[in-house]
């Protein structure tokens, strides 16, 4: 039997169920689920706030921290971790919008107010990024364009040694 948590620790656990009658979610922490929503949503990453999940439970036997589980990727027996960013869209909500809409001003792309919140301004703020650097301009922060906005220190540290300062 698993055990019940208070609903507002469940939103920010990595992996703990949300529940309601006939529905669960996965959450992702900081305020975001991962779930199937029907025909017209799909499986998608999604804001707990203001959606009417009833409990929150732990499942036995696994292990709650900052850290997500290595998993085998089956190719080569390779353990990577997990790829814990979520699929930014209009519509999400949380830490993860703020870091993105931090991240994206840094970068030189407004996004007004740093809110949390992905509305249109953050949208078109990603569509620029996405076209400047090369990726389809679809203002939704997926797995790629999540490696292009992560500062990349492999390739500084080449240059600096052939620059002989390294």
């Amino acid at each position: 039997m698993g055990s019940l948590i208070p609903l507002e620790e469940g939103k920010n656990t990595l992996g703990a169920l949300l529940l309601r009658e006939g529905h669960v979610a996965v959450s992702l922490g900081d305020d975001q689920t991962i779930e199937a929503r029907g025909a017209d949503y799909g499986v998608g990453v999604f804001s707990s706030e203001n959606r009417s999940f009833t409990h929150a439970a732990l499942v036995p036997g696994l292990k709650y921290g900052p850290e997500s589980p290595p998993v085998d990727t089956g190719e080569t027996g390779e353990r990577k971790r997990r790829d814990r960013r979520p699929v930014l869209r209009i519509g999400s909500v949380g830490g993860p919008v703020r870091f993105l809409q931090k991240r994206l001003s840094r970068l030189g792309y407004s996004t007004g107010e740093f809110d949390a919140d992905f509305g249109p301004i953050t949208e078109s703020a990603v569509a620029s990024f996405q076209e400047d650097n090369g990726l389809r301009a679809t203002g939704v922060v997926d797995r790629n364009t999540w490696r292009r906005l992560s500062p990349v220190r492999k390739n500084k540290m080449k240059l600096k040694k052939r620059r002989g300062r390294a």
